[in-house]
């Protein structure tokens, strides 16, 4: 199964805030930067923790980041 697929699976079941295929400009305060693949919002350290040993279990890259203020993003491809 393809990994997207397994990543919107979990969200779905886990209720988790996402947007896929999501443009960081709209988040940023400096209103730069590119399309990512998944934005996904947690609403506590626990749904954190346990969506972090998910993508690590499936081995898909992911950054974690605050509330994007003066964050500057640099997107690379995922393959």
């Amino acid at each position: 199964m393809d990994k997207k697929v397994k990543i919107i699976e979990y969200l779905q079941n886990t209720n988790l805030y996402y947007k896929k295929d999501f443009l960081l400009s709209t988040i940023s305060y400096l209103k730069i930067g590119g399309i990512v693949p998944f934005l996904i919002m947690p609403e506590n350290i626990g749904q954190l923790k346990d969506l972090i040993q998910f993508l690590q279990d499936i081995k898909y890259p992911y950054k974690v980041i605050g509330n994007a203020s003066k964050c500057l993003f640099q997107i690379h491809q995922l393959i």
